[in-house]
């Protein structure tokens, strides 16, 4: 999917905020899948505001998203039920001043796909 795809699909989309769920939705798979977290891929995209909800209230508040989850390279999305998986971030989630290098970081990632033109979704 490229990045204009995405954005026809989605609508605007953020420069990286849902990247800093990243870790707290994996362990929630983890979890959910009883498999290690180690073993846990996700691709992750959506708006801005699917961010926020997930922080305070654990849903994406009717917000678009994608979220694709990999075990061991395997495709188990389909196992997953959205609700549960993300009903835990409010509670496991917490904001930690490394965020802002997060969302840095992930900032950077996009630029230099949509620059180099990979092609690539950004995890």
């Amino acid at each position: 999917m490229s990045y204009f795809t995405c954005i026809s699909v989605l609508g605007p989309i953020g420069i990286g905020n849902l990247a800093n769920t990243v870790p707290a939705v994996r362990r929630s798979i983890a979890l959910h899948l009883k498999v290690p977290v180690e073993r846990v891929e996700i691709l992750f995209f959506g708006h801005h505001y699917a961010h926020h909800r997930l922080l305070s209230d654990g849903d994406t508040g009717g917000a678009r998203f994608h979220l694709t989850a990999l075990v061991n390279g395997e495709d188990l999305t389909h196992l997953l039920d959205m609700k549960s998986v993300f009903g835990l971030l409010s509670t496991t989630l917490q904001m930690r001043e490394y965020t802002q290098l997060l969302t840095a970081a992930s900032a950077m990632t996009i630029l230099d796909a949509m620059i180099n033109r990979t092609k690539n979704i950004v995890p």
